[in-house]
């Protein structure tokens, strides 16, 4: 056997031998970019950060006004009670004044018939 027809075969072993390794890394490599194109996508849809900023402000801002509208309808509240505390005061001030004033015509009467 000659040495080129001894390099040719030793050629095609090794291409031979090649092709099914190749047939694999083709596969790897198929594997790879469909994982990539899946992270692609699921990158794609998620939320960026600018945007997850801007939600977030928009969440503190109505936090921080329903915390206002209620501390606003706590005062009120008891600016009610207050009110209607002090209304029984006056009621009672009122009430008290016309006892004091019966009690002085009493008085009055008493020693002026005498």
């Amino acid at each position: 056997m000659s040495m080129t027809k001894y390099v040719d075969a030793r050629i095609d072993e090794v291409k031979d031998a090649v092709k099914p390794a190749l047939t694999s890394m083709d596969k790897r490599l198929d594997g790879m970019n469909e994982f990539r194109d899946t992270l692609k996508d699921q990158a794609a849809r998620f939320v960026t950060r600018e945007e997850m900023n801007l939600v977030v402000d928009r969440l503190r801002a109505d936090i921080k006004e329903l915390q206002l509208a209620k501390a606003l309808l706590e005062g009120k509240a008891s600016e009610e009670s207050v009110n209607v505390v002090a209304g029984r005061a006056q009621w009672g001030l009122v009430l008290g004044s016309i006892g004091t004033a019966i009690a002085l015509i009493g008085f009055a009467s008493r020693f002026l018939t005498k």
